[in-house]
């Protein structure tokens, strides 16, 4: 049912509809203005009399009231089932909210039914800013713009965004998606997985942030045979970890992988950074997980990132390298009561030092360059950032997707940006759209819209003590 004003709040409404609505109560069925509309307009007489009655309105009120038409709207509009009625934009976070709450036990049917209140973590600044970012990607091209914000704490990691330039629903014409976009590993992020394989070789005491290291323009994998890479431009003959990062060569890291040993510590690092559920995906040869079939295989490709990944668990990677090299379970929600008032106590993993604290410092150190001199460089510049970060770009084969995550002590984001229809295609940017010789890398539109989000919401702030690692 719905009333015309109605939907803009209590406040508007009148005093036959407010007379009407108060009366539907005692029988919503019986009093149902659309299908019982005499029944109803009884039932709205008596409530006017009794507000004479006790004084609220006047007897002239009343009678104005009891002439004037139930107001209906014709047609008649219906709201969508479950998250398809949030507010606008914020359907994917209803549904991860909801997701969350079921996994904590309380599904939905007993959420529409229990009395619950529920506080969420989301952030109406966040979310505008992430909103209008990731909109800038039409929704008829083909392509879906996602991005996830979370707080980096070292005690709780509140989800504080979840932004697409998709309109939560089914029907994929008008450019809505009902796919998990933000939260579910979907598509690969490419070259952000050297984060990961930097990381298993700070653990190793291999290298360091300064150390300098090869860039062959081919090389071929010894724990992979016959896997074989080459890089995409030109670079100097050897750079530093930080530079090689802020640049992306991919022979240096296959050749890492390397002089690590095997890829077993490389997954055990991204799993321990943020990772969890991406890794623990279905293979989809079969055989267990992803995470396991990456490691049994000793697959030297994962330091390019083209297993499915999800944004939200990316955005926790940033965050925990932040955070001190400390992993918490990023959340959508900051409580739950029940129909008497009292507070439920919703299981969920505790936090855990992921690595060691001068490690995650290292890798700050490592990462600190992307924006100044790297493959994010000219998004940085685009839109004015000036301030200390960490970050990384990532395009997978194609550029089917690409995708940038940062970070700095406020905020940490990631942004996904990849063709949602069908199969993965490749992507062009000016405009975006699906295209049959991608463009699209991890250094435009991600990284666009990254910037974008983050920019204004950082007005104002201090710039933080974005501590780095030590220096050989």
């Amino acid at each position: 049912m719905e009333i015309a004003g109605a939907a803009r709040g209590v406040a508007t409404l009148t005093v036959p509809q407010a007379a009407l609505l108060a009366g539907i109560v005692r029988s919503p069925q019986g009093y149902d203005p659309t299908t019982r509309p005499e029944a109803a307009r009884a039932r709205r007489g008596e409530v006017l009399r009794a507000m004479t009655d006790v004084g609220s309105i006047s007897s002239a009120q009343a009678a104005a009231a009891d002439d004037a038409p139930l107001g209906m709207l014709s047609p008649l509009a219906r709201p969508a089932p479950g998250c398809g009625a949030a507010s606008e934009g914020l359907g994917f976070f209803c549904r991860y909210a909801g997701e969350e709450l079921a996994e904590a036990g309380i599904p939905s049917s007993e959420l529409r039914t229990g009395g619950y209140t529920v506080r969420t973590t989301l952030d109406p600044d966040a979310q505008a800013r992430a909103d209008a970012a990731a909109g800038r990607v039409g929704t008829s091209s083909g392509v879906a713009n996602v991005v996830a914000v979370v707080a980096p704490g070292t005690g709780s990691r509140p989800v504080l965004a979840l932004a697409t330039n998709r309109e939560y629903g089914p029907d994929a014409g008008q450019g809505q998606s009902s796919l998990p976009l933000v939260t579910a590993p979907l598509r690969g992020a490419g070259s952000v997985y050297k984060i990961f394989t930097a990381a298993a070789a700070l653990e190793q005491g291999l290298i360091s942030p300064d150390s300098e290291l090869d860039v062959p323009e081919r090389y071929t994998s010894a724990i992979s045979p016959g896997y074989t890479v080459e890089n995409l431009g030109s670079y100097d003959d050897r750079m530093t970890l930080t530079r090689a990062l802020a640049t992306s060569p991919n022979t240096t890291f296959v050749e890492l992988e390397d002089r690590i040993g095997s890829i077993g510590p490389v997954v055990d690092a991204a799993r321990a950074l943020g990772l969890r559920r991406t890794l623990d995906a279905p293979s989809p040869g079969g055989g267990g997980t992803i995470g396991e079939a990456v490691a049994a295989q000793d697959q030297a490709s994962f330091t390019l990132g083209p297993n499915p990944t999800s944004p939200l668990e990316l955005a926790n990677v940033a965050a925990t390298l932040v955070a001190d090299g400390r992993w918490c379970p990023p959340t959508p929600i900051l409580s739950v009561t029940d129909r008497e008032g009292r507070a439920m106590d919703l299981p969920a993993p505790p936090c855990e030092q992921a690595v060691p604290a001068s490690i995650a410092a290292d890798l700050r150190t490592a990462l600190s360059r992307d924006h100044t001199d790297g493959t994010s460089a000219d998004a940085a510049d685009e839109t004015g950032w000036d301030r200390p970060m960490i970050g990384k770009t990532g395009t997978t084969q194609v550029s089917a997707s690409s995708a940038f995550v940062g970070a700095t002590s406020s905020y940490a984001g990631a942004v996904l940006t990849f063709s949602d229809r069908g199969a993965p295609q490749p992507v062009c940017t000016d405009p975006v759209r699906v295209c049959s010789d991608g463009t699209l890398t991890g250094g435009s539109v991600p990284a666009e819209t990254w910037y974008r989000t983050m920019e204004p919401l950082h007005r104002g702030l201090p710039e933080g003590d974005l501590v780095t690692g030590r220096s050989d």
